[in-house]
């Protein structure tokens, strides 16, 4: 597994903001691109080191593109017990333990949920995730994780448990600080924090949380 301090990229199909920071992010870095997120990537100057899916998204154009790039093309049949991002996640976090995912906003309700859930499966449990979106960033933080949620003051951050409840989270950096509490989910004891004094970080124990930072209002 890769361990430098360049992540690894999953771009998926849907919309991604023109607006997402994609500075710490070089070529030759290793990107996934999921079905239709290889345009993205080729708009984004990236170069592919594989494309999942069943390509019902992709383009024929794109696809060509990828393959003069030298990127492998690994197609997936359309009748399927895994969705493309699950497809994509068991690849790249077999080869780098830090993953940024973009794109994936837009489409159905659905789907956005869906790609919310599959990133913070516990599958995934040894690699770290960060999703960027057009206003917000997506965190899955696992047990023993010590894990900077925000880098900025005003920023808020939400803290919602998954899969059961997050037992001793510890926060710094935050308005409304916690220190071993636990987390149960449907509750509203961790949504709409604010950092005032960054770096805001947050560690579990037990359980799966995900922090989401919106920018400041």
């Amino acid at each position: 597994m890769n361990q430098d301090s360049q992540p690894g990229v999953l771009i998926m199909h849907g919309d991604l903001s023109p607006s997402i920071d994609v500075s710490d992010i070089r070529d030759p870095a290793y990107i996934v691109a999921v079905d239709g997120g290889l345009s993205h990537v080729r708009r984004l100057g990236f170069t592919p080191s594989i494309v999942v899916g069943d390509m019902d998204s992709a383009t024929a154009s794109d696809l060509e593109w990828a393959t003069e790039s030298g990127a492998e093309i690994q197609v997936s049949p359309t009748d399927k017990d895994q969705t493309d991002l699950e497809l994509g996640l068991a690849h790249i976090t077999t080869r780098c333990s830090r993953i940024v995912v973009l794109g994936g906003e837009g489409g159905t309700a659905g789907h956005l949920f869906g790609n919310f859930l599959t990133l913070a499966s516990t599958t995934w449990a040894r690699t770290v995730i960060e999703w960027r979106l057009a206003h917000a960033t997506v965190r899955v933080i696992h047990p023993g994780d010590w894990r900077t949620v925000s880098d900025h003051a005003g920023e808020r951050v939400s803290l919602l448990p998954i899969h059961g409840a997050a037992c001793e989270v510890t926060t710094t950096g935050l308005q409304w600080p916690l220190f071993n509490a636990v987390l149960q989910p449907g509750e509203s004891r961790g949504i709409s924090n604010r950092t005032i004094a960054p770096p805001a970080t947050v560690r579990i124990e037990r359980g799966t949380l995900v922090a989401i930072t919106e920018d400041p209002v």
